[in-house]
């Protein structure tokens, strides 16, 4: 809520300025509302003004007030079955990459039934004996036919597209990876897919570290975060899907949905919120996500090891979704358009004599 320090007056240009400052309301207060009803008197600002929410955008508000209490991934799903609804090359994949990262973790040799309930893909509520896969078990490892049923999540989708280096205006793709039948378009399979496609853009040094060669650098930690975070945060109730793009200039993660932090509160770190949490503890068993609220510190670090662009984040709404764009390459210190400076005479003597004292070198690649 307001506070006094938010309402200042500033001196611009010999005129007075009343400055009054609207802090977001936090995750947990949303919805703002008029009267004793906040379906139809509920508004949200969009940029230079309110808009009336709809009641689909008042429930998700209030579904992101219990998202911890209720997230919507631990929902649990009526009628799936193993054998049918879970794809085994995915499990296996997932527990080989568990296995070789912690190779002496008591939950290497239990059953694959066993093992997904420990990690919060089937899940049982003492209280009411309701059992069964969980919506974040189904999205993770299930089979696109599966998750797409209507006691599943029937909206789901997933989309990378690519465009680099295109030059022939009647490509709309250079790439694309979307549920196309050819594979099963689960969580765990479109991560996996579109992070080897991503990290193709990073440069590779020679780094040494206690002998062994690092092939990965904290740009690649960056990219992991940012598709990661994509993944964990989207509202599966909203409109719209996760999409990744990559450009020659850029590569953009949106996820649907809105932010539960301010953007502030987002850069800063050391808060974690998530709408999705056992999705989130499934990448962490890999290594591959923070619970800390340290993600976002990897992402810019990340790029700012390769002096690249600060990433940058914004909201769009109707559809509601929180984009991430990273820009790819740094920034140029000269314009590329001037004219290089004609040289002397003596300068081309230079280089004449220069090229004539290198060794020459014949049949080398």
């Amino acid at each position: 809520m307001p506070h006094e320090k938010d309402v200042r007056i500033e001196e611009i240009d010999g005129s007075y300025i009343l400055i009054c400052e609207i802090p977001r309301a936090g995750y947990n207060l949303r919805p703002v509302y008029l009267t004793s009803n906040p379906f139809g008197n509920t508004y949200r600002r969009n940029h230079e003004g309110d808009y009336l929410c709809t009641e689909a955008e008042v429930r998700r508000m209030f579904a992101d007030a219990e998202h911890d209490r209720h997230p919507q991934d631990g929902r649990i799903l009526i009628g799936y079955d193993f054998d049918r609804d879970i794809d085994m090359e995915t499990l296996s994949q997932y527990r080989q990459t568990f296995a070789s990262l912690q190779p002496t973790h008591p939950w290497v040799g239990i059953s694959d039934m066993d093992f997904l309930k420990k990690i919060g893909a089937y899940a049982i509520e003492f209280e009411t004996g309701k059992e069964g896969f969980t919506l974040a078990g189904i999205l993770m490892f299930g089979k696109y036919d599966s998750i797409i049923n209507n006691s599943g999540d029937p909206m789901y989708f997933v989309d990378y597209r690519e465009k680099i280096a295109l030059d022939d205006s009647n490509v709309r793709w250079t790439n694309r990876i979307y549920p196309d039948g050819m594979w099963e378009a689960n969580l765990y399979q479109f991560y996996v897919r579109v992070y080897n496609r991503l990290i193709q853009l990073l440069p590779r040094p020679f780094v040494m570290k206690d002998g062994i060669r690092q092939e990965e650098t904290p740009a690649y930690d960056a990219v992991r975060e940012a598709l990661i975070n994509c993944i964990i945060h989207q509202d599966v109730n909203a409109m719209g899907h996760i999409i990744v793009e990559r450009t020659d200039e850029a590569l953009i993660f949106r996820n649907p949905g809105m932010m539960l932090v301010s953007k502030q509160q987002y850069f800063e770190g050391g808060r974690s919120i998530c709408r999705n949490p056992i999705l989130q503890k499934m990448f962490m068993r890999l290594g591959r996500a923070e619970k800390a609220g340290s993600g976002v510190d990897k992402i810019v670090s990340g790029w700012q090891y390769l002096g690249w662009p600060t990433p940058t984040v914004a909201e769009e709404t109707r559809p509601d979704y929180v984009v991430l764009t990273m820009r790819i390459g740094g920034i140029p210190q000269e314009n590329p358009a001037r004219k290089p400076r004609k040289k002397t005479q003596q300068e081309e003597s230079e280089d004449e004599a220069n090229i004539r004292l290198l060794p020459r070198t014949e049949n080398c690649i």
